[in-house]
């Protein structure tokens, strides 16, 4: 992820998934509750997802063929 903290949207960079056509990008709250779900076309290198939530701290997880290959902190301002 490029900008941490984010306004509204955020920018999700990425290389070397020469191999796959997509994955799933997951959204989760501080409790752990999935809010939000995006399929990513994996060729594009980069996409920008608007995040609609209140301010706080949330959590993403990259899916590949069902598992999870990378996650990471959001901060929304």
């Amino acid at each position: 992820m490029r900008t941490n903290p984010i306004i509204d949207e955020f920018i999700l960079e990425w290389n070397g998934l020469e191999e796959v056509d997509q994955f799933e990008l997951h959204i989760s709250n501080a409790s752990g509750q999935l809010i939000a779900s995006h399929k990513i076309d994996a060729q594009s290198g980069s996409t920008v997802l608007p995040l609609d939530v209140s301010g706080g701290i949330y959590f993403y997880s990259v899916i590949i063929n069902g598992q999870r290959t990378s996650s990471g902190k959001i901060i929304k301002q």
